[in-house]
C-alpha cells in the first residue's frame, strides 16, 4: 500500500473518506516496524505536496490530525534516543501544523502528552529535549490573546480558554525535571524582557510560568527554596514593582499574575522570607485596588 498511488492520492484528497483510509492504514501498520518505517517513509516523501494541497481549514484540519495520529501511533516503535531522521522530520511537521491556527493546535496538542508517555517510557527524555522545547515555543504561541479577542463569539472564547487549561496540563508534562531550569530561565527572561509591551506578551509568559510554578515550588513550606524558585518570585516581584499601575490595567493578566502568585503563599508564613516574596503582597494589594476602581466605576 505505502508504494501504491492509495496513498499519495488520499493525501492530496483529505476528503472524509481518505482519512478513514489514512487511519485505518496507521492502525493496520503501528505494530510492525517494517511496515511502519515503509508507510513512514512514504508519507515524508508525500508530505511537502500534501501540505500545498491543504489550503483550507478543513483540509488542514484532516492533514494534521492525521499527522498527530501517525506520531500517537507510531511513537511506540520509533522512540529512540536521539530521534531518527525521519521520525523528528515528521515531529517537525506536525510542529508547523499548530501555527495553522487554534484548531490545529487544539487538535495536534495531545499528541504531544503521548509522545511524551513513550519517550519516558522509553527512558529518553535527555534525547528529546531539543523537540519538546520546540513544541512547548510552537504551542505557547497560539495561546496569546488576541487583541480583539472580546469581540469573539462566546463559543470561539470558551475553545480558546480551553485550548489555554489544555496547554497548562501539556507543559506540566512536556517540561519535565530535565528541561525545568531552562523553561523558567527563559520564560523569566521574556516576562523582565516584555516591559512595556502589549499586556498580551506578558500574560502569556505569566500563563506558561503558572504551570509549572507548582514543579519549581518544592521547599516552599520549609523555606527551602529551589533556584527555579527563587527566580520566579524574583522576576514576579520585579514585574510588580515595575508596574502595579499595569498590572491593574487588564483584569485577564492581574489573575494570571496572581494564579502565579498564589502557588508561593506559604512563603509569607516563614520567619525568614526570601526578598520576593514581597511580590505576592504586591499582588493582593493590586487585587484589593482593582477591585476598588472597579466598585467606585459602578
Amino acid at each position: 500500500v505505502a508504494s501504491s498511488p492509495l496513498l499519495s492520492v488520499a493525501l492530496q484528497d483529505l476528503s472524509p473518506q481518505a482519512s478513514e483510509f489514512l487511519t485505518r492504514l496507521l492502525k493496520c501498520t503501528s505494530t510492525e516496524v517494517l511496515a511502519a518505517s515503509s508507510v513512514l517513509n512514504r508519507i515524508l516523501v508525500l508530505l511537502p505536496a500534501a501540505s500545498e494541497f491543504a489550503t483550507n481549514p478543513e483540509d488542514r484540519r484532516t492533514l494534521s490530525g492525521f499527522l498527530a495520529e501517525a506520531a500517537t501511533l507510531y511513537g511506540p516503535l520509533f522512540v529512540t534516543s536521539p530521534p531518527g531522521e525521519a521520525w523528528e522530520y515528521l515531529l517537525l511537521t506536525l510542529l508547523r501544523c499548530s501555527s495553522w491556527g487554534l484548531e490545529t493546535a487544539t487538535a495536534t496538542l495531545p499528541a504531544w502528552v503521548e509522545l511524551y508517555a513513550s519517550v519516558q517510557k522509553a527512558n529518553c527524555q535527555a534525547g528529546y529535549l531539543p523537540v519538546f522545547r520546540q513544541a512547548v515555543i510552537a504551542y505557547r504561541k497560539a495561546s496569546v490573546f488576541p487583541d480583539n479577542f472580546e469581540f469573539w463569539p462566546a463559543d470561539e472564547q470558551a475553545d480558546f480558554r480551553e485550548y489555554r487549561d489544555e496547554l497548562r496540563d501539556a507543559l506540566r508534562r512536556l517540561v519535565d525535571v530535565h528541561a525545568l531550569p531552562s523553561f523558567v530561565s527563559t520564560v523569566c527572561g521574556e516576562i523582565v524582557a516584555a516591559q512595556g509591551s502589549s499586556w498580551t506578551v506578558r500574560e502569556e509568559a505569566l500563563h506558561a510560568l503558572s504551570a509549572v510554578a507548582v514543579a519549581a515550588s518544592q521547599g516552599s513550606n520549609t523555606g527551602n527554596l529551589s533556584s527555579e524558585a527563587l527566580l520566579i518570585l524574583e522576576t514576579l516581584n520585579k514585574l510588580a514593582g515595575d508596574s502595579v499601575q499595569a498590572l491593574t490595567s487588564h483584569r485577564q493578566l492581574l489573575c494570571t499574575f496572581l494564579v502565579c502568585c498564589s502557588v508561593y503563599v506559604p512563603v509569607l508564613a516563614l520567619p525568614h522570607r526570601p526578598d520576593g516574596a514581597a511580590a505576592i503582597e504586591a499582588a493582593i494589594a493590586a487585587s484589593q485596588q482593582n477591585q476598588q476602581q472597579q466598585q467606585q466605576q459602578q
